[in-house]
C-alpha cells in the first residue's frame, strides 16, 4: 500500500533512510532533514509517500517542488526501496503515484538523478519514460572511486 506519510511517522522515515544507506552504495542523501519542513515556503507541501507492506515502511518517494515561480513546474523525485523488496513492481508503482500527484498538482516536469552504475534505477526510470539528459563526470564517490551521475527527467 502506498500512502502519504504523516509528521508522526518522522522517526520510521529516518530509520528507513538509515537503512537504505546501509544497504546501497547507490543511496547518496545528506540528511533526512527536509521531511521535518516539507513546506517550499509557497504554501504548497512536498509530499512523502510510503511502501508499507504488513505496517513496515519499506519504500518510499518524495516529491521536492522547486519555490521559484520561474521553475516551479519542476519537481525533484527521491526513491528508496529496501533491497528485500526488489523485483516486486514497487518502484515502478511509487513512481506511478509521484506521476499522479505532479499531474494533480499542474507539476510538468519531473527530475530524478542517477547514479551511473546504478542499472536496476536506469532501468526502472527508462520504463517510466524518463530519459537521459546529462552527465555530471565523477559526482558522486562510491567507496575509493568516483562515478557519474545522470541528469534523468519525464515531461508531463
Amino acid at each position: 500500500m502506498i500512502r502519504e506519510l504523516k509528521p508522526n511517522e518522522q522517526n520510521d522515515y529516518v530509520e528507513l533512510l538509515k537503512r537504505l544507506d546501509q544497504e546501497s552504495h547507490f543511496w547518496a542523501i545528506d540528511s533526512p532533514s527536509f521531511f521535518a519542513d516539507s513546506s517550499d515556503g509557497t504554501g504548497r507541501v512536498n509530499p512523502i509517500f510510503g511502501l508499507v507492506e504488513e505496517e513496515s515502511l519499506i519504500g518510499f518517494v518524495a516529491i521536492v517542488r522547486h519555490s521559484h515561480e520561474q521553475i516551479a513546474h519542476r519537481a525533484q523525485l527521491m526513491i528508496g526501496i529496501l533491497e528485500k523488496y526488489h523485483g516486486r513492481g514497487y518502484g515502478r508503482e511509487l513512481i506511478n503515484k509521484a506521476i499522479s500527484y505532479a499531474k494533480d498538482q499542474q507539476i510538468r516536469r519531473l527530475e530524478v538523478t542517477v547514479m551511473a552504475p546504478n542499472k536496476k534505477a536506469l532501468w526502472l526510470f527508462g520504463r517510466a519514460g524518463f530519459s537521459v539528459e546529462g552527465t555530471r563526470r565523477k559526482a558522486v564517490r562510491v567507496d575509493q572511486d568516483y562515478v557519474d551521475e545522470f541528469y534523468m527527467s519525464l515531461f508531463l
